[in-house]
């Protein structure tokens, strides 16, 4: 969990397992606590929500006491939103959790992984410079977007969307993000961040047009896996003419031409590249191309 204090700094916290029924019903999201005996740790690890060098660790005698009143009020939440730039450019760390907050332009229907049956879904975004970027939703998640994007007022025109705690992942070479065991979306929220943000994306003055959201299937927004793919060397393409068969000695020879064929060495360099396209009604399209040269 993360804690939010004061001064506005946050820090992550962890409870072992053996003591989960001791704070269950003690902490409450939303709530205002003084935490004491508590142990301090090196925040370390391969997925970390805070930047802060350390975390706390609760213990058998940790103390939580509620407060009532307070000096100055804390905020919900806080938030450290990443520039897609940065996340596109691969300039920031993979194991930390960061926030984005952008505009939502499409989203796919859910489908399960092959191997564990696992839900998962994406949406495409984009930010105040046009820039996109694809977020794969796993689990729970994948329904509580679907049934908020369903139920969005159409006339609206616009669905600003922030993600909290997600992660920079490659996926089968492209970047992305993906949600975390502690995601959590606000959709068209009413909170002071949203509203500053719509505010910039129309501070133009230009007439909003209305963008219809467009959603794709699941094999649509899926990028082609290895396995799907046919490799073959230069050598392989070269006799493939006709069978290879083996003579007496063992030695294997093209069927026409009755030459060595040599083993499968160097493969042929493929590259996938994915557009995002839109005609002048607003609708939206992926693309996947296969290419030997870029």
């Amino acid at each position: 969990m993360v804690l939010l204090d004061m001064e506005n700094n946050t820090i992550q916290a962890s409870i072992f397992n053996t003591l989960h029924d001791r704070f269950n019903d003690k902490i409450n999201e939303g709530r205002t606590y003084v935490i004491s005996r508590f142990s301090v740790k090196q925040n370390r690890g391969t997925e970390l929500a805070t930047t802060h060098p350390c975390r706390i660790n609760f213990g058998y005698s940790t103390n939580v006491s509620d407060i009532v009143h307070l000096p100055k009020p804390i905020p919900m939440n806080k938030f450290c939103f990443a520039n897609f730039t940065d996340v596109i450019s691969r300039n920031i760390s993979e194991k930390h959790y960061i926030d984005l907050i952008c505009e939502l332009r499409g989203y796919s229907t859910i489908g399960l992984t092959r191997n564990k049956g696992a839900k998962y879904m994406t949406i495409n975004v984009i930010d105040l410079n046009e820039h996109n970027l694809t977020c794969n939703v796993w689990g729970e998640h994948t329904e509580d977007i679907t049934n908020a994007i369903m139920s969005l007022d159409d006339a609206n025109g616009q669905a600003f969307i922030i993600l909290q705690f997600v992660k920079m992942v490659i996926w089968n070479g492209e970047i992305r993000v993906s949600t975390t065991n502690a995601f959590r979306y606000y959709l068209n929220a009413d909170i002071p961040e949203t509203q500053e943000y719509k505010a910039r994306k129309n501070a133009d003055g230009e007439l909003v047009v209305p963008v219809r959201l467009t959603q794709t299937s699941n094999e649509a927004t899926d990028i082609i896996t290895p396995d799907n793919l046919i490799k073959k060397s230069v050598n392989a393409l070269r006799y493939c003419r006709a069978k290879v068969i083996t003579n007496e000695s063992g030695r294997k020879l093209c069927s026409k031409e009755y030459k060595g064929v040599e083993a499968t060495i160097t493969s042929i360099p493929r590259f996938q590249i994915k557009f995002l396209v839109c005609d002048g009604n607003n609708d939206y399209a992926n693309f996947t191309f296969l290419m030997s040269r870029m």
